[in-house]
């Protein structure tokens, strides 16, 4: 049929092989992973400074500091 594409199995040992990521923990931080995860994705997605995203949270009623933000974007980067 035109315009399907089939994709072969992965298939290792008789199983199913599909590559998993490792789920990111946020324990033992003091903000909620929905805060951590949402001022990474500003950081990275529209490429803004540290500061800039503080602001933008400051914005919301979130008080978390640059330097914060910096060390969750370090920890969290995706590599």
């Amino acid at each position: 049929m035109p315009g399907i594409v089939k994709l072969p199995a992965l298939v290792f040992n008789g199983r199913m092989n599909i590559p998993t990521a490792q789920p990111l923990s946020y324990s033992r931080y003091r903000f909620p992973a929905v805060i951590i995860s949402h001022c990474t994705w500003l950081y990275f997605r529209f490429a803004l400074s540290y500061r800039d995203v503080e602001e933008m949270m400051a914005e919301h009623g979130v008080t978390v500091s640059d330097e914060t933000i910096r060390e969750w974007s370090q920890k969290f980067d995706g590599t």
